[in-house]
């Protein structure tokens, strides 16, 4: 049953066999007991604006406020609206884990700026998913979400 001296190929069938093994339970422990295909989906719907009844709601409830100067603003107000957006759309019917991941971000803002400025939603991905979504891939998403916010403002 054992190796004997030399025989590469055997313990680098051996290695292969036990990574494969070892990479399938990680993946059935990330998308089974931690949700990891489903957080996907929740990044798409809100921070890809994929939820349309959800954006719909977010920016008629939020549009009065966002038109304000940014120092009037408060994250806590902000995160209200953010909060009655879910319960009015059909977001309110998702994972309570995941929308509970979901904040309102204020991105750093000059005296000149409005609410439309400064406005952002975040992801906050917890222990292990921040090893997918680490901290620069969240600060992709926050790119990607701005723009499009941009788009639907206007479309607004």
């Amino acid at each position: 049953g054992g190796l004997g001296y030399g025989e590469t190929d055997a313990l680098e069938h051996l290695v292969t066999e036990a990574a494969k093994r070892i990479d399938k339970h990680l993946l059935d422990v990330l998308y089974k007991r931690y949700k990891f295909k489903e957080h996907c989906l929740a990044i798409k719907r809100y921070l890809l604006l994929g939820q349309g009844d959800f954006v719909q709601y977010l920016m008629d409830i939020v549009g009065p406020k966002l038109s304000e100067p940014a120092n009037n603003i408060s994250s806590f107000e902000l995160a209200g609206f953010l909060e009655a957006a879910i319960r009015a759309s059909n977001a309110q019917y998702d994972d309570r884990d995941m929308l509970d991941r979901l904040r309102v971000k204020m991105m750093p803002h000059g005296s000149g700026d409005r609410g439309w400025d400064v406005f952002s939603l975040e992801y906050e991905a917890r222990v292990p998913l921040d090893t997918v979504f680490t901290e620069s891939v969240l600060s992709k998403y926050l790119r990607v979400f701005n723009f499009l916010w941009k788009l639907k403002r206007v479309e607004h």
